[in-house]
């Protein structure tokens, strides 16, 4: 697949089969991801894969989530659980935060890119995922799951699997609406 035609049609998918994701495809766009820009070559971005049982405390906190701020429709809470469950892969992406602000949002703008690239190789291999985010990102639990470091933080929440179908193209507004050219 040429790039261009791998950007333009990348699509978020929210619905996978339950067929399991094999190991080296997830190192494969993993890899891939670190391929990002980022300045000074540090490397900012964290990666915390879940399969298997390993998903159940981070589709546990979805549903508490869930539960908190809609106590009054239970069922959804539980039907969330389910289907996040059938999620075949987790891959939880972080920053390591830098007390300088000015490098601390480069290295956040770092691991967002890498982002892109994990999208991008997972979509190259037939793989669906969609970057989720979210209070489940920004929730105690979540960082407690992981171990996380006081100075790393949650980027996305990256499920990833076989996409059930394709999703449909969404129009994107003509690029002369969202450009300005400033020439001398």
């Amino acid at each position: 697949m040429q790039l261009d035609e791998a950007i333009r049609s990348r699509r978020t998918v929210r619905q996978f089969r339950p067929d399991p994701v094999d190991r080296t495809l997830i190192d494969e766009i993993i890899e891939l991801a670190t391929w990002a820009p980022n300045h000074r070559h540090v490397e900012p971005w964290r990666f915390y894969v879940a399969t298997g049982a390993a998903k159940e405390p981070l589709c546990a906190i979805h549903r508490d989530l869930t539960r908190e701020e809609r106590p009054e429709e239970p069922e959804r809470a539980e039907a969330r659980y389910q289907e996040l469950m059938g999620v075949p892969v987790y891959i939880v992406v972080t920053v390591e935060g830098d007390p300088i602000p000015k490098r601390d949002l480069e290295n956040y703008a770092a691991v967002c890119c890498a982002i892109q690239n994990l999208l991008l190789a997972a979509h190259g291999r037939g793989l669906g995922a969609v970057w989720r985010s979210g209070n489940v990102i920004r929730d105690a639990r979540t960082r407690a799951w992981l171990g996380l470091p006081e100075h790393e933080r949650i980027v996305g929440l990256i499920q990833v699997g076989y996409p059930v179908a394709p999703p449909p193209a969404v129009a994107r507004a003509p690029v002369a609406a969202k450009t300005v050219f400033l020439e001398g």
